[in-house]
């Protein structure tokens, strides 16, 4: 695997928005509602849409964040996500589209980024 730059938390975030709200995408949930990093029908989490489909391992399922980071950390290296699960930028993530609240800049705005869009 080749390392890769950490991506910027505003990359990460325009490509989520872009995701969510534009394209009106719903999250990846399981039967019981439980996140997923990737779901039926294309969906996926925002964790699991800034990782690229050849890094992903269905073992991933299941576990936080920090423990994919952890045990998938070549992975998530190049993947440049690495950096995100130290603080809360991958938890707000995640918890902006998990409550399927569009106060997303309200939610994110603790981490100096500008809303895709100018909303």
């Amino acid at each position: 695997m080749t390392k890769q730059k950490q991506m910027t938390k505003q990359a990460a975030f325009n490509r989520v928005w872009h995701w969510f709200v534009t394209a009106g995408h719903g999250p990846s949930l399981s039967s019981d509602g439980d996140p997923r990093y990737r779901g039926p029908n294309g969906r996926r989490c925002a964790i699991g849409l800034l990782l690229p489909q050849r890094l992903y391992d269905p073992e991933m399922e299941g576990n936080s964040f920090s423990t994919v980071c952890e045990e998938f950390a070549p992975a998530m290296t190049e993947a440049g996500l690495m950096g995100f699960h130290d603080g809360s930028f991958g938890r707000d993530l995640r918890d902006a589209h998990d409550d399927n609240s569009i106060g997303w800049p309200e939610s994110l705005r603790d981490h100096g980024l500008t809303c895709p869009g100018g909303r």
